[in-house]
């Protein structure tokens, strides 16, 4: 159950981190 958590956790961290790596390869 902790490792579901954490691979979320993780899963939502990149989703939320993918529209700022964009932002940054189009600058």
């Amino acid at each position: 159950m902790r490792v579901l958590l954490i691979k979320t956790s993780s899963l939502g961290d990149v989703i939320h981190a993918l529209p700022a790596l964009t932002d940054a390869a189009r600058a």
